[in-house]
């Protein structure tokens, strides 16, 4: 036994060694037993016959010393069985402490597997994640010295031609009459180089701006995930092992997320709705008829060649911005020669107006606006062919639902009620044969313009047209939360982009 004991390693294989050794010990408990029910019975009769008389002691002394000795024998084996017996219960403990050390450090073995597998996902995963980061960074600290060396060299030009400009000041004052025409008209093409410098400088310090700001929220996102990431490994270097061997989990109230969700769900889409407006008032400032305008404002007869001229250089400046996209010659022609014709149909528009003419001034004021957003050069849907997938893709990108190509009847009585909501019904009449260049049929052309650069624009010409006809261009600020809820339902506005 004492051998099988040795030879024990602890393999699950041998249970069926050790369960013969429990059997064989259990057989010999039986034995022992016997033999001491045995001696028992031996030992009273020895004190019987210690009790017969001496006589009897005598005559049976040689018996008595043979059973004296077979007395003391049997004690002898009795105590080698109970030593022998109280070794194998000794060797059968540690064998079922063995087992169990066994099969707990099986369990124990299996959790540590497990958790190390999901720790090498988790690592491999964070590794992708900040290559990404470490890429996106380097992209976006080449961008940022490329803007950062434009921006310096915009403001070098700027203050060269700031002293040509004095320069050419301090000699109109010594110069003599015959030379003040030429230092006028030199100072009239510096000033306008200097407006056109100055605009390109503050679109680059745009810019530049923008780049920084994109710069800090990704510096804060590797933070904030660096920190989620920490803090994931301490908790589970915190969890507690329970008594099975298992790790215990954590748990989340979820119902309690779910309506801190649905709270939190309108004030950010108030949030949202309230920075994209912001961003499109600010957008404004750069749009084509409200520079016309403001030029009007302040000189409407001073050098209205070079005024238009800039005018086209921003426009198109801006443009390149928007789409990426380079120079084209013929097609900046094309826009500035655009651009002249409208100056001179608001002119014409302007000196019928001071005859009299102001019956029609609500109908050629909405055609100018409209015919401002239809000849809007929108960026063509990429990654999609044909309306069908374009309006799938549209509604994906929008709020990860997919979108069936718009029909016109239905935009039409979105448009229809919600002019009425706001009090505006008088311009639907007007407005409704305008769709016409927006839509192939009765479908919209989701193939050329994003349905959400369209609602955009929409809500930017409502907004004009409510700040005409009320004086306030607030009422019609869910003008697109209005158009979404109809296209796509109240629960696709939560999952918006």
């Amino acid at each position: 036994m004492n051998q099988h004991a040795a030879d024990f390693t602890g393999d699950p294989g041998n249970l069926q060694v050790m369960n013969s050794l429990l059997d064989k010990v259990a057989k010999e408990n039986q034995e022992i037993r016997l033999l001491q029910a045995a001696l028992q019975a031996q030992k009273e009769e020895l004190e019987a016959m210690l009790n017969v008389s001496e006589g009897e002691r005598a005559t049976a002394a040689p018996l008595h010393h043979d059973l004296k000795q077979e007395n003391v024998r049997l004690k002898e084996a009795l105590l080698k069985e109970e030593t022998g017996h109280l070794s194998a219960q000794e060797e059968l403990q540690a064998l079922r402490e063995k087992m169990e050390a066994m099969e707990g450090s099986t369990v124990g073995k299996e959790a540590l597997t497990t958790e190390n597998s999901k720790l090498k996902e988790e690592l491999a995963s964070s590794q992708q994640q900040i290559g990404g980061f470490l890429s996106q960074k380097e992209t976006l600290v080449a961008e940022s010295q490329m803007l950062r060396q434009e921006l310096d060299k915009q403001r070098l030009l700027v203050a060269s031609i700031r002293q040509d400009l004095e320069n050419l000041n301090t000699q109109m004052a010594s110069s003599q009459p015959e030379d003040e025409q030429q230092l006028h008209g030199k100072i009239s093409d510096m000033s306008s180089r200097l407006a056109l410098e100055l605009q390109r400088s503050e679109t680059w310090e745009k810019k530049y701006d923008e780049h920084s700001q994109r710069r800090k929220q990704q510096v804060k996102d590797e933070r904030r995930e660096q920190g989620h990431k920490e803090w994931k490994k301490g908790e589970k270097l915190r969890r507690p092992e329970a008594s099975n061997g298992e790790f215990s989990k954590p748990t989340h109230d979820s119902k309690h997320w779910k309506d801190q969700g649905r709270e939190s769900q309108h004030e950010e889409w108030k949030r949202k709705k309230i920075e994209e407006q912001e961003h499109r008032r600010e957008e404004k400032k750069y749009r084509p008829w409200e520079r016309e305008q403001r030029g009007k404002q302040r000189d409407p007869q001073q050098h209205p060649h070079d005024t238009s001229e800039r005018e086209w250089k921003e426009k198109h400046h801006r443009h390149q911005e928007e789409t990426g996209g380079s120079f084209h010659p013929r097609k900046g022609q094309k826009d500035y020669k655009s651009l002249k014709e409208e100056e001179n149909s608001q002119r014409r528009e302007q000196e019928e107006r001071s005859h009299g003419k102001d019956s029609h001034h609500r109908h050629h004021d909405h055609n100018k606006f409209w015919k401002k957003m239809s000849d809007h050069q929108y960026r063509i849907p990429e990654g999609c062919s044909g309306v069908e997938e374009c309006a799938r893709k549209d509604g994906i990108d929008l709020f990860n639902v997919e979108l069936k190509p718009v029909q016109r009847q239905q935009l039409e009585e979105v448009l229809q009620s919600y002019l009425a909501k706001v009090g505006l019904s008088k311009a639907l009449p007007e407005l409704l044969p305008l769709l016409d260049g927006f839509f192939d049929g009765p479908l919209f052309s989701h193939h050329k313009i994003r349905f959400r650069d369209f609602v955009d624009d929409m809500e930017d010409f409502l907004e004009d047209l409510a700040r005409k006809e009320t004086g306030d261009d607030d009422i019609v600020d869910d003008f697109e939360r209005y158009v979404y809820a109809s296209f796509f339902g109240d629960a696709a506005l939560s999952k918006k982009r």
